[in-house]
């Protein structure tokens, strides 16, 4: 009988054990760093275990808190973090790394690499993002419902597209490739706060892409949205845009292109029912966006790059827009 007592409750005994290992483990989501009086400044999103399982499942919002530090030296910043809070620290699942733009410069941006190359506990799994917001806000956003930070693009950057109107998605396994290639153009997602819901009677921000920082020979360019026009940069699946003050709607938007004596781009778009406007409209739109950056001296089209592997001499006037109904 004793044996048969023992082996019912085994079960429930075991997952008591693991549901205590689960929530004291902290996982850090988010992590946030700054140059604040020549001083390094890291702030490090932790959620729980419960958190997760609770955004999974439905119900409360688990237990998350931000841990701060500060030190004259990134590795000291990093480990610091650990006695900051009385949870285990898990760095593993990071999701996102967000520099502040006072971290733009290459020594600070080559000592963060070389960081993530030498800590063990960390993976390279995570995405880079660049802004101008305080780090106090990003992490303390609202949503409608009180949606947990788990589903923001904040620890959730790949879940949707339509987060990225202006530039794709940056791994930082692409990041490096691209940031230490001197014939690359890196293009960083710009996280800016946008006041998009009302909550309670009160106006509540929430975070999105909302421009690109881009990166040639180590400066950095911010290049905030300022026309619809930019959105013509990337591929996306459907949006609406507005171009020469016109509301049209694209249906699988591409952007191919193709080495020929002169560099073809061929712009895409499908049921559009061979509308001549709606395509001359794109042209325009899509050619007004690569002079802006070109007169700023950005080589949105990584130029340099095709040129070096293919050993070809285009310029900026070997440029030839194409735009084509699917």
């Amino acid at each position: 009988m004793k044996k048969i007592l023992i082996i019912l409750f085994l079960p429930i005994l075991l997952s008591s054990c693991y549901y205590t290992n689960v929530v004291v483990e902290a996982l850090v989501s988010s992590m946030y760093f700054s140059i604040e009086n020549n001083e390094y400044n890291g702030v490090f999103y932790l959620t729980s275990s419960l958190e997760i399982s609770k955004s999974e499942g439905g119900g409360e919002k688990g237990s998350s808190e931000v841990a701060k530090s500060k030190s004259n030296s990134l590795f000291e910043l990093v480990t610091k973090v650990e006695s900051s809070t009385a949870l285990d620290i898990n760095f593993r699942h990071v999701s996102t790394v967000i520099f502040h733009e006072s971290f733009l410069e290459k020594k600070y941006i080559e000592e963060f690499v070389e960081l993530i190359k030498k800590q063990y506990n960390f993976d390279f799994n995570f995405y880079v993002f660049v802004t101008k917001e305080k780090a106090d806000d990003l992490y303390s956003l609202q949503n409608p419902d009180k949606v947990s930070m788990l589903n923001s693009i904040l620890c959730n950057p790949t879940e949707e597209k339509i987060f990225y109107p202006l530039c794709k998605e940056l791994h930082f396994i692409e990041f490096c490739r691209e940031y230490f290639d001197p014939h690359f153009t890196v293009k960083i997602p710009v996280l800016s706060l946008v006041e998009l819901w009302n909550i309670e009677g009160e106006e509540k921000k929430s975070v999105r892409v909302d421009g690109v920082c881009y990166n040639a020979d180590k400066n950095f360019i911010y290049y905030e949205k300022n026309n619809e026009s930019m959105s013509l940069l990337v591929d996306n699946k459907d949006y609406s845009i507005s171009i020469n003050n016109k509301l049209m709607y694209l249906n699988h938007y591409t952007v191919k292109i193709k080495r020929r004596k002169s560099l073809k781009i061929y712009l895409k778009v499908r049921n559009i029912y061979d509308d001549k406007e709606l395509l001359k409209n794109i042209e325009d739109g899509y050619k007004l966006v690569l002079v802006e950056l070109y007169n700023k001296e950005i080589d949105v089209l990584n130029i340099k790059n095709i040129n070096y592997r293919y050993k070809k001499n285009y310029t900026f006037d070997d440029i030839e827009v194409i735009v084509k109904e699917k």
